[in-house]
């Protein structure tokens, strides 16, 4: 993904799937790592907050099939970009 990494979940129901995909930013950086957040947030607690500012969450889902090509969507929603 586009200025870091991304995670892509498929969430499956009978013959029926959604992909979601979701990313953390920071300002900094953009990762999808739960645990990373967790660890952070943790932190951001115990220092009440003077560790960093807390990152955004951005998701997107698919509807329909098939599913899109994920590594070209932040790149055709320009604002998508910033994040």
């Amino acid at each position: 993904m586009l200025g870091g990494r991304a995670t892509r979940q498929v969430f499956r129901l009978g013959n029926e799937s959604r992909d979601l995909v979701f990313w953390f930013f920071d300002g900094k950086s953009r990762y999808g790592s739960l645990l990373r957040h967790a660890w952070e947030s943790a932190l951001r607690r115990i220092t009440f907050g003077r560790s960093g500012d807390a990152p955004v969450l951005i998701s997107l889902q698919a509807s329909g099939n098939p599913s899109p090509d994920w590594d070209v969507v932040p790149q055709a929603i320009p604002p998508l970009n910033a994040l």
